[in-house]
């Protein structure tokens, strides 16, 4: 399974569900435009944190599940993607905070932890501090693969979280390498459509080159979704077939 091929699968596959889809990532639209206003020193923090742990896993329970409909041949509105996704959007708050827990484990012990280290006047305590740091980076990293497909899994088959850590866990496994390349794929979409800027009309017209951005990163949002919603797809039917 080649990831850049699975790519261009899920942009095919959803296509015809893309339009409706961004209609349904509209909120994100919104968060990014109040996160460029010049609200007091602090709430782009608030809004981040309500970007990140509130509206995402909604939007993304919503997503997923409109998109899988489309492939299943199914008559579903989106009210009905709306409504399925307040059902379960608990349990998407918590596998969001799951996902990003081994992440923020890693980022800590590569940023901060290995600087600490270096303080140590010891040789041998700065090496094992080392070795100790990067074990919890790589099993950081390690948990995060294996997990990645939980939101998919309580968003589609409404499973609980123990369920959906159980049936990730089972999913992904001998599959590590294929889901780094997807994972770095994906983020790199993701990066790219939120950090790009165009120099000219950036220097030129600030505005311009802000809304650009706006409008990039709300239109490759839906495709990392289907992305990944296809990679849940692919390794479901590989697993149990």
């Amino acid at each position: 399974m080649n990831p850049f091929r699975l790519l261009w699968d899920s942009v095919t596959t959803f296509s015809s569900a893309y339009p409706a889809v961004l209609i349904l990532n509209l909120p994100f639209l919104l968060i990014d435009i109040a996160d460029f206003a010049p609200f007091p020193a602090g709430s782009s923090v608030f809004i981040r944190s309500i970007f990140f742990f509130v509206l995402l896993p909604w939007c993304l329970g919503a997503t997923v599940f409109y998109f899988y409909q489309s492939t299943q041949q199914q008559t579903h509105s989106l009210q009905d993607a709306v409504q399925h996704a307040f059902s379960c959007w608990p349990r998407l708050i918590l596998s969001s905070f799951l996902l990003v827990l081994p992440l923020v484990v890693a980022y800590y012990a590569l940023f901060n932890l290995s600087w600490s280290i270096l303080t140590l006047e010891q040789t041998i305590f700065q090496v094992l501090g080392f070795i100790v740091v990067m074990g919890l980076y790589w099993f950081s990293i390690y948990i995060e693969l294996r997990i990645v497909l939980v939101p998919c899994l309580v968003a589609l088959e409404n499973t609980t979280i123990f369920e959906s850590l159980r049936r990730s866990w089972k999913l992904t496994q001998g599959h590590w390498k294929l889901i780094i390349q997807i994972l770095a794929v994906g983020f790199s979409l993701w990066g790219i459509a939120w950090r790009l800027q165009i120099p000219a009309l950036t220097l030129v017209i600030g505005v311009v080159g802000s809304f650009l951005e706006l409008a990039l990163n709300f239109l490759v949002r839906p495709v990392v979704m289907g992305y990944y919603l296809l990679l849940y797809i692919r390794l479901k039917t590989l697993t149990e077939e």
